[in-house]
C-alpha cells in the first residue's frame, strides 16, 4: 500500500474504498493478508487518479477496460493542454495576459471583476497552473509595484486579500483526508502575510496530504503546539518581508521545539535572504512551488 500511495498520489482510504465500491483492482494477499499490487495495478489506479482530476466522476470511469481508461486520460490531457494554453496566451497572443488583466483590474479598485477573473482562471487552469500561471506572477508584480509606488495601499490590499480568500476555499476542497500525511502552514510572529503559507497548503493538499492552517503572526510555541496536537509531519512557514533578527530567533527556536520526526520547511521571498543561517540549523529552505511539490513526494 505503501508503494501505491507514493507513486499514484491517493489516500489509502480512497484506495479501499474504490477497491470496496468498485471492484477497480483485486490485489492478492501475502502470508500476514497485507495487499500485494501488481505494476498493472499502479497503473490503473494512477490513471484512475488523473480522471479524477480531468473532473471525472469514479463511478463513471471505474468500470472502463485499461485501454479505455487510457483513452479518456489522453482526451482530459489534450484538452487541459488547449484550455492552459489559450488562457496563458489570450486574445493578444502574450503569455502574460491573464496577469496583465489582473493588474488593471487591481489598479481600478474592481473587486468583484477581479475576483471573477480569478475564478475562471481557476476553472480553466485548474489549481497548479492557476498558482503558477496567473496567482504567483501577479502576487510579484503587485509586491513589486507597492516598492515602487505605483501600486497604492489600497490596491495591494483589495489584490492580496482576494487572491487569500480563493486560495483559501481551494484549500477547504483540495485537502487530503483520513490517515494521510500531515502538513501544518503558519507564518512566524511578525508575519502577517498568509499567501506564501496557503500557497503551500494548497500544494500539499492536491499531493493527498491532509492540511492544517493555523494563520499568521504566530511564535515559535504556538506553532510547535499546534505541530505536536496534529501529529505534523511537516512545518511549512512562510516568510514574506525582509526577516529580521527576530524572525530569524522564531525560526530557530521553532526548529528546536518541534517533534524530532517533523521537518520544518521555510519558503517565501524573505526566507531566501537568511537561506544560509537557515540551513545551518538543519531548516530547509524553498522558495519554489515545484521544488516543494517534488520535496512532498
Amino acid at each position: 500500500m505503501g508503494v501505491v500511495l507514493a507513486r499514484t498520489g491517493l489516500t489509502a482510504d480512497a484506495v479501499r474504498a474504490w477497491e470496496r465500491r468498485y471492484g477497480v483492482v483485486r490485489p492478492e494477499r501475502g502470508p500476514g493478508g497485507h495487499r500485494l499490487y501488481s505494476d498493472a495495478d499502479v497503473t490503473r489506479l494512477r490513471l484512475l487518479q488523473e480522471a479524477i482530476e480531468g473532473g471525472r466522476r469514479i463511478s463513471d470511469v471505474a468500470r472502463l477496460t485499461a485501454e479505455e481508461l487510457e483513452r479518456v486520460v489522453a482526451e482530459d490531457r489534450v484538452a487541459r493542454s488547449r484550455t492552459a494554453r489559450a488562457d496563458r496566451e489570450g486574445a493578444d497572443g502574450s503569455g502574460r495576459a491573464l496577469v496583465e488583466q489582473a493588474l488593471e483590474l487591481t489598479r481600478s479598485l474592481d473587486p468583484s471583476g477581479l475576483e471573477a477573473l480569478l475564478r475562471r482562471a481557476l476553472a480553466r487552469l485548474g489549481v497548479r497552473g492557476f498558482m503558477v500561471d496567473l496567482l504567483t506572477p501577479l502576487l510579484h508584480e503587485v509586491g513589486d509595484g507597492w516598492a515602487r509606488g505605483t501600486i497604492t495601499i489600497a490596491q495591494e490590499h483589495m489584490a492580496s486579500t482576494l487572491a487569500q480568500n480563493v486560495l483559501a476555499e481551494v484549500l477547504r476542497t483540495t485537502t487530503g483526508a483520513g490517515t494521510g500525511r500531515r502538513l501544518l502552514v503558519a507564518t512566524p510572529a511578525g508575519e502577517r502575510h498568509g499567501i506564501g503559507a496557503l500557497l503551500a497548503g494548497v500544494t500539499a493538499g492536491v499531493a493527498g496530504w491532509k492540511v492544517v492552517d493555523v494563520g499568521v503572526d504566530l511564535p515559535a510555541g504556538e506553532i510547535a503546539a499546534s505541530a505536536r496536537a496534529t501529529a505534523a509531519d511537516v512545518v511549512a512557514v512562510s516568510v514574506v518581508n525582509a526577516p529580521d533578527a527576530e524572525v530569524l530567533r522564531e525560526l530557530q527556536v521553532l526548529k528546536r521545539l518541534l517533534p524530532d520526526h517533523a521537518v520544518l520547511v521555510v519558503g517565501g521571498a524573505g526566507a531566501e535572504q537568511i537561506r544560509e543561517d537557515l540551513s545551518a540549523d538543519g531548516i530547509r529552505v524553498v522558495t519554489d512551488l515545484d521544488r516543494f511539490a517534488a520535496d512532498l513526494a
